[in-house]
């Protein structure tokens, strides 16, 4: 879950321009945006983006979404993959800054979770 805080009015000139009666001391407003996010969601979203190159059409782009869904075991493998290379890259420049990695540790296996549908 993420909120996000965005100012709706930045100062008395836009203030002026919606009410000029009101203060924007007293009433600086501000719009907040709530997002709730699955691992499943983010998840699957990520390996799309990492295999399905930009520039399809919505046509185009859902055939690959299928492809994908159809075959997740593999594509969840590669794309595993690909994060873990990137990850121990990161924990190598960090670990010669002086910081210490928890090298042990494991990644829970996302891969039922990605492949349950969700009950609504």
């Amino acid at each position: 879950m993420s909120l996000s805080f965005d100012s709706t009015v930045n100062d008395q000139e836009d203030l002026d321009d919606i009410n000029k009666t009101l203060s924007f001391k007293e009433w600086g407003q501000y719009m907040m945006r709530i997002e709730f996010k699955t691992a499943r969601y983010s998840t699957r979203n990520d390996i799309y983006n990492t295999f399905i190159p930009d520039g399809y059409g919505i046509d185009k782009l859902q055939e690959e979404m299928d492809k994908i869904s159809s075959r997740l075991p593999e594509y969840w493998q590669r794309y595993r993959n690909i994060e873990l290379a990137k990850r121990k890259k990161e924990e190598a420049m960090l670990v010669s800054k002086g910081y210490k990695i928890d090298e042990g540790y494991q990644d829970p296996d996302l891969l039922p979770y990605l492949q349950k549908e969700p009950k609504f």
